[in-house]
């Protein structure tokens, strides 16, 4: 039903409260996360009698998500339930006891936040004091089990850097010293530095001398570094120690940017071999 305005522009059609509804749900499909945007429409349907019905397809959502609700015993199942939530108050945005039951799931979930918002769409719709009294409680309460889980997370965090921290630490312990190929012309030397928490040296058996690592990186089971000669060679090196416990360096070779080639254009491939003290 369209009613009609009007002002200096001459007739303007004015949408009636159930067009402007349909309209806003339509606008909802586009922005499903838009919480203003379904505040608007539960305040729109509280002015229109009678209230606006829940379609079928709307109530099938709904049944299959709380079917899914009292089942549900992994995330998976709870993701599902939500799912079918979300599908019902697409198509009903109004709809107070699917947002109530969204949170529910939503809370055994984990999702304390995504809780807080659906209970905040329940009261938007006016429930009776009694249940907008518990609903605000449950606010309340799912507030603080949020401060646990980031509490909990950030001592998780903590607690797994610190072990990662101890790894790297025990691994840069176990490099430390003087490393030679097996062919004797080149060798590192691993020291205590700062930054990465090593200073390596490359020594070669040849006119090139020594050159510095550079880009080290440390990780609990690898140290990745560069070295580059007078010659501008680049040697890319990564070691790491095998299940066999040998120290195993791969060896990529680069000068002037571009990867080494021999006479007959192909690319030098990486070499893979062991080091001992």
């Amino acid at each position: 039903m369209l009613l009609f305005g009007f002002g200096r522009a001459g007739a303007q059609p004015v949408l009636s409260p159930r067009a402007q509804l349909k309209e806003s749900i339509e606008q909802l499909k586009a922005s499903p996360d838009d919480a203003a945007l379904r505040e608007k429409i539960i305040a729109l349907a509280r002015t229109i009698k009678p209230r606006p019905a829940v379609s079928e397809d709307a109530r099938r959502h709904f049944v299959m998500a709380t079917t899914m609700q009292k089942k549900a015993k992994n995330p998976r199942d709870y993701a599902e339930a939500i799912a079918e939530y979300d599908a019902a108050l697409l198509l009903a945005p109004w709809w107070a006891d699917a947002y109530y039951n969204l949170s529910v799931v939503d809370e055994a979930a984990g999702r304390f936040d995504a809780a807080r918002d659906a209970l905040k769409l329940f009261l938007a719709t006016k429930p009776k004091e009694a249940d907008a009294r518990q609903a605000q409680d449950r606010i309340y309460a799912l507030e603080a089990q949020k401060k646990l889980q980031v509490s909990e997370e950030s001592t998780k965090a903590a607690e797994s850097g610190a072990r990662e921290e101890a790894a790297r630490e025990k691994f840069i312990v176990s490099i430390l010293g003087h490393w030679q190929w097996g062919n004797n012309t080149m060798s590192i030397d691993v020291s205590r530095g700062s930054g990465a928490g090593v200073a390596i040296t490359c020594r070669y058996a040849s006119p090139r001398g020594d050159w510095e690592g550079y880009d080290i990186e440390v990780t609990a089971t690898r140290v990745r570094f560069k070295c580059t000669d007078t010659m501008s060679f680049t040697r890319n090196f990564s070691f790491a120690f095998d299940d066999a416990g040998r120290f195993i360096g791969t060896d990529s070779v680069f000068r002037n940017g571009e990867p080494m080639k021999w006479a007959d254009g192909r690319v030098v491939e990486p070499e893979t071999y062991p080091w001992s003290r």
